[in-house]
C-alpha cells in the first residue's frame, strides 16, 4: 500500500504542535517577543552537567550562550536570531519563538492538497528566508543556517514539484552567522541528495532586488561522485520489536526518516551505503545493567527490557542523535559512539538493534551505588 503523503506532514505537525505545546503552554502560537526558546529538559547538560557538549556556545557568533556553573545561559539582547544554535544542538533544546517549522510544514500540507486536488505537480514549492522580499507571499522560513536540509528535500519528495527557496543579501544579512547561509544551504542539500541517492530538484535564488523579474538565479549544487561502499553487520539485528515513546520529537531526524519511507515506498530494496547512522555500542562483557544510559536519551533510542534475569539494552538505530550523553554519563565506560550505513533492516523503522544481553550481576552495596551516582552527576 502506498504511503499517504499528506499523513506524512500531518505527523510531523503532530510532533510540532506536541513541541510548541510543551515549550509554551496553551498561549504557544501566539508569541511575537521572543527571539528564541531554550528548553532546559532537552539539554544534555541538564541531567548531566559534566556532559562535555559545547555546541551552541561554540557556534554562537555574538557569545550570547554562555556557560555558567555547568549550564546554559542566553543573553537575549546579544542574540540576532542568526540560528546557529538552532542548528548545532542535537537535542533541538533551542527553537525560534514563533516556530517557523510549523507554519512551514501547514503550508506545505496546503499545497500538497492542492497539487492532488489538481493531480498535478504544477505549483511550485516556494520558501523565503524572513529577509527576502518575498517572505509575505510564500512560505517564510528561519534563516537558512538554521534549517534543516530535510524539510526542503522532503518537500521535493512529498510534492514531486520544484522547490525554489529565496533569501536576502546572506553575505551582507546582520544576522547570517556563517558567512554565506544560501551556499551552505545547497551544500548540505546536495550532500543529503547524493546520501539518499536522489537528484535535487531544488533552486536556491538570491533576491538582488525588491522585484520578482529582476530576481538573478543561481544554481550552487554539485554532485559528489565518490560514494563510500563499506557496509555495517550487524548480527543481533532483530525485526518487528515495538515502538518506544520517545522522550522529545527531534523534528530534524523525524523529517530524515519520513524522507527515507518515502524513498523506500517506492524502492523497497533501498539502501544507504555511507555510515551515517551514530549508534552506541557496547564492549562485550562489560555492561551492568544500571540503566543509567536509558534514563538520560532525550530522544528515546535506548530502551531496555529484564527478562529471566537478563537485562537486555536496545537501540532504535534511526533515532540516535549524537549526544554522547549515554558514552559520557555511563559509570562503568562500557559505551562508545559508532557510525552504521543505512541497510535495508535499519531502514524499515520496525526494528530495534540489541546493542547487549546479560544475566544482572549481584546486587551493589546501596552506599557504593549512591556514591558513584553522586559523582556522575555532580550532586
Amino acid at each position: 500500500m502506498s504511503l499517504n503523503k499528506t499523513q506524512v506532514i500531518e505527523h510531523l505537525l503532530g510532533l510540532c504542535r506536541s513541541d510548541i505545546e510543551k515549550r509554551y503552554g496553551e498561549q504557544a502560537l501566539d508569541i511575537h517577543n521572543a527571539k528564541l526558546t531554550f528548553e532546559k529538559n532537552r539539554c544534555v547538560r541538564t541531567l548531566f552537567p559534566k556532559s562535555s557538549c559545547r555546541r551552541c556556545v561554540e557556534a554562537c557568533r555574538e557569545k550570547a550562550i554562555f556557560l555558567n556553573n555547568g549550564t546554559i545561559g542566553l543573553e537575549n539582547i546579544k542574540c540576532t536570531v542568526c540560528g546557529a544554535c538552532v542548528s548545532s544542538c542535537p537535542t533541538e533544546a533551542f527553537a525560534f519563538a514563533k516556530y517557523p517549522l510549523y507554519s512551514a510544514l501547514f503550508q506545505l500540507k496546503k499545497l500538497l492538497e492542492e497539487n492532488q486536488e489538481h493531480q498535478s505537480t504544477n505549483l511550485s514549492a516556494i520558501f523565503t528566508c524572513p529577509k527576502s522580499s518575498q517572505a509575505k507571499k510564500r512560505i517564510s522560513v528561519g534563516c537558512l543556517g538554521s534549517m534543516s536540509p530535510a524539510l526542503f528535500v522532503l518537500t521535493q519528495l512529498t510534492t514531486e514539484a520544484k522547490v525554489v527557496v529565496y533569501c536576502g543579501n546572506c553575505r551582507n544579512c546582520a544576522i547570517s552567522n556563517e558567512g554565506d547561509p544560501a551556499k551552505s544551504m545547497a551544500q548540505k542539500i546536495s550532500r543529503l541528495s547524493d546520501i539518499l541517492k536522489i537528484q535535487p530538484k531544488i533552486e536556491i535564488a538570491e533576491t538582488a532586488s525588491e522585484e520578482l523579474d529582476n530576481l538573478k538565479r543561481r544554481k550552487i549544487f554539485r554532485k559528489i561522485s565518490n560514494e563510500l561502499l563499506e557496509r555495517s553487520e550487524i548480527a543481533s539485528l532483530k525485526g518487528n520489536a515495538p515502538k518506544t515513546e520517545k522522550v522529545f520529537p527531534v523534528l530534524g531526524r523525524e523529517m530524515l526518516i519520513d524522507c527515507i519511507k518515502l524513498i523506500r515506498d517506492k524502492k523497497t530494496e533501498y539502501e544507504i551505503t555511507e555510515k551515517i547512522f551514530p549508534l552506541p555500542g557496547v564492549y562485550k562483557n562489560t555492561c551492568t545493567g544500571c540503566n543509567i544510559c536509558v534514563l538520560l536519551c532525550p530522544s528515546g533510542c535506548l530502551t531496555s527490557r529484564e527478562k529471566d534475569g537478563h537485562f537486555k539494552l536496545l537501540a532504535d538505530p534511526l533515532r540516535c542523535v549524537d549526544c554522547k550523553r549515554c558514552v559520557e554519563a555511563c559509570p562503568e565506560q562500557t559505551l562508545v559512539m559508532r557510525k552504521l550505513s543505512g541497510i535495508p533492516q535499519i531502514l524499515a523503522d520496525d526494528v530495534q538493534i540489541l546493542l547487549t544481553g546479560v544475566r544482572k550481576p549481584i546486587e551493589e552495596d546501596a552506599a557504593s551505588i549512591e556514591a558513584r551516582t553522586r559523582e556522575i552527576f555532580n550532586i
